[in-house]
């Protein structure tokens, strides 16, 4: 959640960044493709999404935080926001819930 659609998004990268379970395949990559991707971000999709957006190999790259990168920076040269605030500021405490065997 966050005050605005742009900072949950961020919000919602950095945990998926910040999330590491193993050996268990999860889906998050394509998670954070899907909510990283303009359309998504803009709010112009619709139930065909992965149908017109959507191909495997995009999930193989091996750029951790392109976007999230790309997210900061475009702060960082604007008008300082609260978004940027929360980045730099904000910690969450469920990363420090470590699930075990």
């Amino acid at each position: 959640h966050g005050s605005c659609r742009e900072e949950a998004i961020i919000r919602l990268i950095r945990a998926i960044d910040d999330y590491h379970i193993a050996p268990v395949k999860t889906t998050l990559k394509f998670c954070k493709f899907a909510v990283d991707h303009q359309a998504f971000r803009s709010g112009n999709f619709d139930t065909h999404f992965v149908r017109d957006h959507f191909d495997p190999e995009k999930l193989d790259t091996d750029e951790p935080h392109s976007g999230l990168a790309t997210i900061i920076a475009s702060r960082l040269t604007s008008k300082k926001s609260d978004s940027t605030q929360i980045l730099s500021s904000d910690k969450s405490n469920w990363r420090n819930r470590l699930i075990s065997d």
